[in-house]
């Protein structure tokens, strides 16, 4: 959908410069008028990531904590990664402080690439 796709590049040209975290994705959504209820915020969000994770743009992790700038990626296939993230932001939605600056999403170098390369056009 052109949602979809807007809020991808959103995501990878974000990512060109630090990780991305859940708040910068629904900042996209806003900003952009991407969607307009919270179910439709949602289900974009998932289906944009999970797009980003089968074409091998991003991988989802956590970073533990300010002064540890390390990505740590989660384990698993991506039916695992989407399971845990569908229960972080559907599960604990009304309470986005428990996952809005605690899952991340970072490039891989094929998402570096397409990033750059849209970037560029």
């Amino acid at each position: 959908s052109g949602a979809q796709d807007r809020l991808r590049a959103e995501i990878l040209t974000g990512g060109l410069y630090e990780s991305v975290s859940m708040a910068d994705v629904q900042g996209y959504i806003n900003r952009l008028r991407l969607a307009t209820t919270d179910t439709e915020r949602q289900q974009l969000m998932l289906e944009a990531i999970r797009s980003l994770l089968v074409d091998g743009l991003v991988v989802v992790g956590d970073i533990p904590g300010p002064n540890d700038p390390g990505f740590l990626v989660w384990p698993g296939g991506i039916d695992e990664v989407m399971a845990e993230l569908t229960d972080r932001i559907i599960g604990q939605w009304t309470q986005p402080e428990l996952w809005d600056y605690s899952t991340w999403l970072d490039l891989t170098q094929a998402g570096r690439a397409a990033a750059e390369q849209a970037r560029g056009q």
